[in-house]
């Protein structure tokens, strides 16, 4: 169950870690490639500038010199330009095209090529490229990729001769190098996604180790509590039903084959069955009302109502009660008793503690009731009850076997508590074994 737990959270943690992973490594790859062109763009159109600069100079020194340029390859710009582009192609390390102002190619290296390129090769949309050059405008383009037989990067760029653009600068780099550094740089991502996926894994399951640790072990103490509680609860309905089962069963038996004849005595069976079955009515009503208080579902209803009028009710009830003992119930207030409650809960949760008090209290005692800063106090000065016993009264039929709880069921207090607990109530309960106990009722303001 542990283990299932853990690995159940480590599993969650690592999906949610993948997609996490996923996601970043997409858009890191999406900025890094976009990056390393951006670089490369730049790069190469710093190259192409100057080359472009350099030109335009040795064109404007010919020209100076009288030395004109053809439309087209000519001997003497084979002679002339064409050296002199080939010698700046080499330096270049890439292919360098020149396009006049009449769209003539001037040269066009084979460097990237397998063949001499002339202009009816050039691809479809160099006329456009080389017209928005014109324009001033340093274009980049992927289209001379088909033509160079690999792919490659073309960047366009102005010959300027003062202020008038006489030719275009095409240069040609390879893109392959770039494609290998995304390539390389994507491997290294999975790789490294890989084993911190792996690393978080093994961290994600000792992490969850540790946080379902305390948890099992708090399901494991509840499960054990709550066993107990219901083998006790049999244990102790078992108990309480054996012994009216067991007079009523012998009555009956006594009655019914005639072992008994005597009127006064057949009366008196009588008599001892109706108490029995009374105690039974008694302990199932009291389990049906501890039942309906634990559930959350079952609802009490509240109004506003007085505490001071209420438990002037309960100590009218209870009266007749103390007289037989002889006892005295004090009864006082501060008059500020007003709460939200239902009235006939709250009544029996009283009842319940004052018919104890009553119950344990000698002949000829006090009870004092007193309700002051909403705090409601309930003392008698009977037998008390022992230390050890204090954390155990308000369980599920726990009573003690004094004389004086021969006739309880054990529930009383256990639904004392619920109410007190389903009121916002805080009850808890002071005793001294030989001189009394004291029920504290703190009521939510």
């Amino acid at each position: 169950m542990k283990n299932k737990i853990a690995l159940k959270l480590s599993l969650y943690f690592a999906v949610a870690l993948l997609a996490f992973s996923v996601i970043i490594g997409s858009v890191f790859m999406a900025i890094f490639k976009n990056h390393t062109v951006e670089i490369h763009k730049t790069e190469l159109s710093d190259r192409a500038e100057k080359i472009a600069s350099t030109v335009s100079e040795y064109m404007d020194i010919n020209n100076s010199q009288g030395s004109g340029h053809g439309n087209g390859q000519s001997g003497s710009q084979g002679s002339g330009y064409g050296a002199y582009f080939r010698f700046i192609q080499d330096i270049a390390g890439a292919d360098v095209w020149i396009v006049d102002e009449n769209l003539n190619l001037i040269t066009a290296g084979q460097g990237m090529s397998t063949k001499q390129t002339v202009y009816a090769d050039l691809p479809e949309n160099a006329d456009k490229l080389v017209q928005e050059v014109f324009t001033d405008k340093t274009v980049f383009s992927e289209d001379f990729s088909s033509l160079l037989t690999q792919p490659a990067l073309t960047v366009g760029v102005p010959i300027k001769s003062n202020d008038e653009i006489i030719g275009v600068v095409l240069l040609h780099s390879s893109i392959h190098g770039i494609n290998e550094a995304v390539t390389e740089g994507r491997k290294t991502l999975i790789i490294s996604i890989v084993i911190a996926l792996f690393l978080a894994f093994l961290l994600s399951l000792w992490l969850s180790k540790k946080f379902t640790q305390p948890i099992i072990s708090k399901e494991a103490e509840d499960a054990l509590r709550l066993e107990k509680i219901r083998r006790d609860f049999v244990a102790n309905i078992s108990h309480e039903l054996k012994t009216p089962i067991t007079v009523m069963r012998g009555s009956l038996e006594a009655l019914v084959e005639e072992i008994v004849s005597d009127p006064e005595t057949v009366k008196e069976y009588h008599k001892q069955m109706l108490s029995e079955t009374l105690f039974l009515q008694r302990l199932v009503g009291d389990l049906l009302d501890l039942s309906k208080l634990q559930n959350t579902d079952f609802a009490i209803e509240k109004q506003e109502l007085s505490m001071c009028y209420l438990f002037d009710d309960v100590v009218r009830s209870v009266t007749p009660l103390a007289d037989k003992k002889k006892i005295s119930i004090n009864a006082k207030t501060d008059g500020n008793c007003k709460m939200q409650g239902d009235y006939g809960r709250l009544r029996q949760m009283l009842m319940i503690v004052i018919d104890n008090a009553i119950k344990f209290s000698p002949e000829n005692s006090n009870i004092e009731i007193e309700m002051k800063n909403k705090i409601l106090t309930i003392k008698d000065y009977g037998v008390g009850i022992p230390q050890e016993e204090l954390p155990n009264i308000f369980e599920r039929f726990y009573k003690s076997r004094s004389e004086q709880n021969k006739t309880g069921t054990g529930l009383g207090l256990a639904i004392a508590k619920q109410i007190a607990d389903r009121h916002d109530i805080i009850l808890t309960v002071k005793s001294e074994v030989g001189k009394g106990t004291e029920f504290v009722f703190k009521i939510p303001q």
